[in-house]
């Protein structure tokens, strides 16, 4: 049952995130707005400061089913987005190039991907494939890997 598979999957990510149930509350309730543009950034950075690109990405790959069609290893995911993760935490403490800019990245293509398109026109899923969507999510989150946090000027 891919419901069931799903829940395996959240329940697998909160183990391995080490967070409490309390904190995972908190998470969930500030997912709930994930669908909408007025999904608070800051909320979830504050919630989970050291989690947040393992658990933005990894449920976009259970929602979006990335890992069931794509036949990603769960645990190779995880480990590759907690290594993204890390890679944020220099000694510069990347400010706006680090996990909160990944995270809006990735919600605001979540957002596009799931916005109903104008009567009679097709949605951007329409347009691309599994990989596609993959792709686009994968790349915001490691945009900014390793970022030394300098500034462009």
């Amino acid at each position: 049952d891919p419901e069931v598979e799903k829940a395996q999957w959240i329940n697998n990510l909160y183990m391995l995130t080490g967070l409490s149930q309390a904190e995972l509350d908190q998470i969930d309730v500030a997912l709930k707005t994930w669908e909408d543009w007025q999904f608070d950034i800051l909320v979830t950075m504050e919630l989970m400061p050291d989690a947040l690109s393992q658990v933005m990405f990894i449920r976009l790959a259970i929602d979006y089913e990335f890992i069931r069609e794509l036949g990603l290893d769960f645990d190779r995911l995880y480990s590759y987005c907690a290594r993204v993760q890390e890679s944020f935490r220099t000694p510069q403490q990347v400010k706006f190039n680090g996990a909160g800019h990944t995270a809006s990245m990735m919600q605001t293509i979540h957002y596009l991907l799931r916005k109903a398109p104008a009567e009679g026109s097709k949605g951007l899923p329409d347009y691309l494939e599994v990989l596609d969507q993959f792709t686009m999510f994968f790349s915001c989150m490691v945009i900014n890997f390793c970022h030394p946090g300098k500034e462009a000027s």
